[in-house]
């Protein structure tokens, strides 16, 4: 069964995407980091705690372990279902790489890096990975609409268009390496294609790589 990550930056339009795939695949299962409920009280203190930063990657670092286990038990139980994961480690240490370098001068990069090459070992390597790339203008568009306040916490006005590019620099840097590590990337602008349009070429695209996995 493939094992697909979703990835973009807060607005890319992840969540939608992985939605519209797991739709036009069929057989499919979406999962998160965090997964929801997991540890509820604890993650609203951490998504707000702009203080500590590796306590902050630590419990998110424990939330993807959580999710790669419940990916695990997927994977064992039916072997024709696809895991599609809207985000995945390589958001974890991009966002808070970025975070501490726009709130924190990157005095805890070292510290960032080290917890999430040892937790390297434990995460699940993925058949495929997109990345969903969006430009600012669109990105903020999208963002001021959203109603749930997803991304109140750490985003204040003078932050947020240094977070972004920050998170688009750590970004690059995190699949550079997976690149060199022979991971299979996908990479989707979702600018100014609409959402069912971009859903459908990366289902055409994950099909193609897919079978390149397999043959």
């Amino acid at each position: 069964m493939p094992f697909i990550v979703v990835e973009g930056v807060n607005g890319a339009g992840k969540t939608v995407a992985s939605s519209k795939l797991a739709e036009a695949l069929g057989n499919a299962q979406i999962v998160k980091t965090p997964m929801p409920g997991f540890l509820e009280e604890l993650k609203e203190y951490f998504v707000r705690n702009q203080e500590n930063i590796v306590a902050r990657v630590t419990f998110f670092d424990a939330a993807t372990k959580h999710t790669c286990d419940l990916i695990r038990d997927m994977l064992c139980r039916d072997p024709n279902r696809f895991v599609i994961a809207d985000r995945y480690w390589y958001s974890t240490m991009a966002s808070h790489l970025a975070y501490d370098r726009v709130f924190n001068g990157s005095k805890s990069r070292d510290e960032i890096i080290e917890i999430m090459n040892i937790s390297k070992k434990y995460f699940i390597r993925p058949d495929l990975v997109i990345l969903i790339d969006v430009d600012p203008e669109e990105r903020r568009r999208r963002i001021a609409l959203r109603k749930d306040g997803r991304d109140d916490a750490w985003h204040t006005e003078n932050a947020d268009e240094r977070l972004f590019v920050a998170f688009k620099e750590e970004y690059e840097k995190v699949f550079d390496d997976l690149r060199k590590d022979g991971t299979k990337i996908l990479k989707v602008n979702n600018t100014r294609t609409e959402i069912d349009q971009t859903a459908e070429i990366i289902r055409k695209a994950t099909g193609i790589m897919l079978k390149r996995n397999t043959a």
